[in-house]
C-alpha cells in the first residue's frame, strides 16, 4: 500500500520516475508480451486519493482502491506512461443509496466539465446530446456513451447499464468515466453498492488502440484509413436520425492526433 493516501499522476512521466517515487510500493506485473503492468493498492480500511495532473484542467478522485499503469519494453520509456485506469469507491465503506451515487458521480462530472474538459463522441457514433443521446444509448449499445450534461433522474439512472461511460477530451488527453453496481442490489429504495473507474490516456494511446493490437507499432500509417471509414459509418447513422427528426450536433469536433509522442 502506497505510505502517502495522495499521489499524483501524469501523463509522459517516465516509468523509472514513476517507479522511484514510489519505491517498494508498486507491484510489477511482467507478461511474455513485452507489457510490464504498474499497480499501486490501497488495501487498508483507509483508501486513497489521487490527482490527474491534467495541464490547466486537474482532476481529484476520493476513496481511490488502486491505480494500473503499464510500460512497454520496446518504447524504452521514449513515451513514459501514457495511460491509467483508477477504480475507487462511492464513499469510505461499501453500501450507498443509488440516488446519493447518482448525485455523486454527476458532481464528479460537473466538476470534469467546469475544469475545461470537453464532451468526446467515439468517430463512428453520431453526434448526439442530452436526452436523445441517453435514447440511442438504451435502445442499441452502452459502448455510445452518455452526456455528461445531461443530469439523469433517478428512473433513468437506474437503467444504464453498467460501464456505460462519459468521455472527454482536453488538450492532448481523453477522459473515459464509467461505473459499476451490484447486480443482486438493484431496488432503488434499498441501499446499493458501486465502484468508480476512470481510464485516463494520451490522446495518441486514444487512437492507437482504434488499430488492430497486430498492427500497432504502425498506427499512425494506418490511423487515417481507420478514422476515415469511422466518419462514414457516422455520416450514415446520423443521416439516418435526421430523417426521422433526431438534432445532430455539428458543431461537435473530434479531437485531433498529436504530432509529438508516437
Amino acid at each position: 500500500m502506497p505510505t502517502s493516501q495522495n499521489v499524483q499522476l501524469q501523463i509522459g512521466e517516465p516509468s523509472a520516475k514513476f517507479l522511484a517515487r514510489f519505491t517498494g510500493q508498486v507491484q510489477v506485473n511482467s507478461q511474455p508480451a513485452g507489457i510490464d503492468f504498474l499497480s499501486l493498492d490501497w488495501r487498508g480500511p483507509t483508501k486513497g486519493r489521487v490527482t490527474l495532473n491534467q495541464p490547466d484542467a486537474v482532476i481529484s478522485v476520493d476513496h481511490v482502491i488502486g491505480v494500473q499503469t503499464f510500460r512497454r519494453a520496446a518504447d524504452e520509456d521514449r513515451q513514459g506512461l501514457t495511460r491509467f485506469a483508477i477504480y475507487a469507491g462511492l464513499n469510505e465503506g461499501g453500501d450507498i443509496g443509488h440516488d446519493a451515487a447518482r448525485v455523486y458521480i454527476h458532481g464528479l462530472l460537473s466538476r470534469i466539465l467546469a475544469a475545461g474538459w470537453q464532451q468526446m463522441v467515439d468517430a463512428d457514433e453520431p453526434r448526439l446530446a442530452g436526452a436523445e443521446r441517453l435514447k440511442r444509448t438504451l435502445a442499441s449499445s452502452n459502448l455510445n456513451g452518455l452526456d455528461a450534461r445531461y443530469v439523469l433522474p433517478l428512473t433513468e439512472w437506474m437503467q444504464v447499464e453498467d460501464g456505460t461511460p462519459w468521455s472527454f477530451v482536453r488538450d492532448d488527453a481523453v477522459l473515459q468515466v464509467t461505473f459499476r453496481r451490484d447486480a443482486a442490489r438493484l431496488d432503488p429504495g434499498q441501499p446499493g453498492a458501486y465502484f468508480l473507474s476512470l481510464n485516463w490516456m494520451s490522446v495518441n494511446e486514444h487512437f492507437r488502440e482504434m488499430v488492430d493490437p497486430d498492427d500497432r507499432d504502425h498506427w499512425r500509417d494506418l490511423i487515417p484509413a481507420v478514422l476515415e471509414h469511422a466518419r462514414q459509418k457516422r455520416t450514415e447513422k446520423e443521416d439516418e436520425l435526421r430523417k426521422v427528426g433526431w438534432h445532430i450536433d455539428a458543431s461537435y469536433v473530434d479531437p485531433q492526433i498529436s504530432q509529438g509522442r508516437r
